[in-house]
């Protein structure tokens, strides 16, 4: 990864630590598309009252670890990013690219077009 990506990504993950951090999910949702095998799906409602315990970067990976136990994977790839908005904000790209999308009281987190997200 060159240092500029990395640099970008390391950002981008301290923004959705920020946002998710000992914040409680009030909503949660992955956008089913055939064409992806390894997917959350239904089953990311799982989290849905579960407090976010951290968000560790690994490379291109980024790990969430919910209170209940389950942890959200995904692999960024050189398409994939996570963005940060408030409630109600207009979001950046298209809502078909949405992956995961994770709702804290004063948060909304969108991982757009990562071609791995697994639960």
């Amino acid at each position: 990864m060159s240092d500029r990506r990395a640099s970008s990504f390391f950002s981008a993950a301290l923004a959705v630590a920020a946002a998710l951090i000992f914040s409680t999910a009030v909503q949660a949702q992955a956008p089913i598309l055939k064409a992806q095998a390894r997917q959350p799906g239904p089953q990311i409602q799982r989290v849905v009252g579960s407090s976010v315990l951290s968000v560790d970067p690994v490379g291109k990976h980024l790990v969430i670890r919910f209170s209940n136990g389950l942890a959200l994977h995904s692999h960024l790839r050189m398409t994939g990013a996570w963005h940060r908005y408030a409630p109600g904000e207009r979001w950046k790209r298209p809502a078909w690219q949405a992956r995961v999308v994770l709702e804290v009281p004063e948060h909304v987190v969108v991982c757009f077009h990562a071609p791995v997200m697994e639960r």
